[in-house]
């Protein structure tokens, strides 16, 4: 069974002026095939400093692009340890296993991705993201935390009751230290119910929109 993907996004849209949200741009390959979009209004999060020029190259071309340069956690305005990934043999690769959340048994499943080093990043609620970008109703969010799934939960459930689809990764093991599994996310999103599991990614609709 494959994984969504971002060019299906579409076919959960209803409204003319779509608002979706990613969290863990990448260096916007996704958001991309996002931006076109008919009328879509695009909110990309990502801390790692080695993603963000791809996503400025993009912030260029489009107008209704906004960049936060922060990652998401259940606490504002911190500075937290990010744990830097990179592929063994080509340091400048492999940019989109980095994490707030330190690795546990992703260095024995993926032992080509070194986390040798660490930096400081911002972080930013999910609610209050929701509320300084001045949103009501949020079409679609697109979220690769990394292990913060439980984190992003917990300080965005105001936001996510005001979203109509959740697409997020998750792991029943321990990749990251202390990540949540789909059936401690699914205790915390009473209000959605799961659309399609994909086995290591799920969509959720929202109950109550």
């Amino acid at each position: 069974m494959g994984d969504l993907h971002s060019n299906q996004i579409i076919n959960y849209i209803t409204r003319p002026n779509p608002i979706i949200i990613e969290i863990g741009a990448y260096r916007g390959d996704d958001t991309a095939i996002m931006l076109e979009i008919p009328n879509s209004r695009i909110i990309s999060v990502e801390p790692d400093p080695r993603n963000l020029p791809h996503l400025k190259l993009l912030k260029n071309r489009y107008s209704s692009f906004t960049v936060i340069e922060k990652a998401i956690s259940d606490k504002d305005d911190q500075e937290v340890e990010f744990y830097l990934s990179e592929l063994r043999e080509d340091p400048d690769q492999a940019n989109f296993s980095s994490s707030i959340m330190k690795p546990k048994l992703h260095l024995s499943q993926h032992p080509r991705i070194l986390f040798n080093k660490m930096c400081k990043v911002p972080t930013i609620s999910l609610d209050k993201l929701y509320n300084d970008m001045d949103l009501n109703i949020v079409d679609f969010i697109w979220a690769d935390v990394q292990g913060a799934e439980h984190l992003m939960i917990k300080g965005g459930l105001n936001a996510l009751k005001n979203t109509k689809y959740l697409y997020t990764e998750y792991s029943n093991e321990e990749i990251f230290e202390n990540e949540a599994n789909l059936g401690q996310l699914q205790e915390m999103l009473p209000f959605m119910s799961v659309v399609q599991d994909y086995n290591n990614n799920v969509l959720f609709k929202n109950n109550l929109l």
